[in-house]
């Protein structure tokens, strides 16, 4: 249970159920369990402690318990893992067959503790790195000896043995993304062949909602680029299925496959652009002036281009991806957002860009530069922070 709800009326169930966590009022930022586990051997864990909660992404945690019963030689893995991958349960791949090994997430962090034999506290730091967008952590501990894994038998624990302790509320933060300055500009041709773009940091899109990692296929990534007169992006897609069947200018792109740039320069979302390519280089541009009160009938200045590696109109062959080049001059963010203008090194700008994936068959899948948070793909609040770098 979270702090805050130890007062709450105790929900129908087990007898045996008891309230997890609690905030110690004395001991601010400070998480306490009230559960116990129990391992294979007799180990024992209780008062768990998790500090400086909530957590803060790139900043460390220390993780504290007190450990009895141990006996020879046995290791402590202490780990923060997304609420997704923590609670992800595998089926076996057959009949007597154990179940498939699945890869750790890469988001997850762990710190490895020799336990000793005389009762006592055990402590380990943790530290969650960046990008971390979900809004919670679920903090485990897996014992082993000589490599052999010793389940949990008692307490909040997976059907692996590995002791669930603790559920902790994370700060989290937009996408951090650094845009390079380029001594020579790319050609906006679509094809990212450019060596500029070879030596741009490259950012996975995630779930547009929630920034989840996509689970299904590859979701793409985006490069930033910029020099004095344009701020450049770049997504590269794979896609099995690239289509696209609108043509004309400004038609209703977002209802397809289609890459979508964001511009705010700061949040609130108040006086942006919003600019739209699909497969077939069909363009959409407008501007805002608030929060969806906006021009559609404004033409940009901007430029851009794609490449299909595939075909567009055939949805019965099998393609490899898409992707788009796109070139916005200053002189338009400056004076139509809130960017910090003109441009200058380590100045930060508010953007975000997403993918709309429709396959053949199954949902559209929404991916996000940095997740919204909420339905709302011109939510500014935690669009991503862009700065220009060196």
């Amino acid at each position: 249970m979270l702090p805050g709800c130890a007062d709450a009326p105790a929900a129908p169930g087990p007898t045996d159920v008891v309230e997890v966590v609690a905030d110690f009022v004395d001991e601010p930022g400070v998480y306490a369990t009230l559960e116990a586990w129990r391992f294979e051997g007799g180990v024992e864990l209780t008062d768990v402690r998790i500090e400086s909660v909530p957590l803060e992404v790139g900043g460390e945690t220390v993780v504290s318990m007190h450990v009895a019963g141990v006996r020879g030689d046995v290791a402590m893995v202490i780990a923060a893992q997304p609420p997704r991958a923590a609670s992800r349960q595998v089926a076996l791949g057959g009949v007597n067959a154990p179940p498939p090994t699945v890869p750790p997430d890469p988001r997850s962090v762990r710190a490895t503790v020799q336990l000793p034999t005389e009762p006592g506290r055990v402590q380990a730091t943790l530290s969650l790195s960046r990008p971390w967008h979900p809004q919670h952590a679920v903090v485990s501990v897996a014992l082993s000896s000589g490599g052999e894994p010793i389940a949990a038998l008692a307490g909040p624990r997976t059907e692996a043995g590995v002791a669930l302790v603790g559920l902790a509320p994370v700060q989290t933060e937009p996408t951090l993304v650094v845009a390079a300055r380029s001594s020579a500009p790319p050609t906006v041709d679509g094809h990212l062949d450019d060596p500029a773009w070879a030596t741009a940091e490259a950012t996975t899109l995630v779930g547009s909602l929630d920034g989840e990692p996509w689970q299904r296929g590859e979701a793409g990534t985006v490069r930033f680029l910029w020099d004095d007169s344009f701020l450049y992006a770049a997504a590269a897609m794979p896609d099995r299925d690239v289509w696209a069947t609108l043509t004309d200018h400004d038609d209703p792109l977002w209802k397809e496959e289609v890459f979508e740039l964001f511009i705010f320069g700061q949040a609130p979302a108040q006086r942006y652009l919003e600019l739209q390519v699909s497969p077939r280089g069909v363009m959409f541009d407008a501007k805002f002036a608030s929060h969806r009160k906006g021009d559609t009938a404004w033409n940009s200045a901007w430029q851009t281009a794609v490449h299909v590696d595939g075909t567009v109109d055939n949805r019965k062959d099998r393609d490899t991806g898409w992707a788009a080049e796109v070139a916005v001059p200053w002189t338009e963010i400056c004076a139509l957002t809130l960017a910090p203008c003109p441009p200058t090194e380590g100045g930060v700008v508010r953007v975000n860009a997403f993918r709309f994936e429709r396959p053949h068959k199954g949902a559209t899948v929404g991916l996000a530069l940095s997740p919204t948070r909420v339905p709302d793909f011109h939510a500014a609040d935690n669009a991503a922070l862009l700065e220009l770098g060196s």
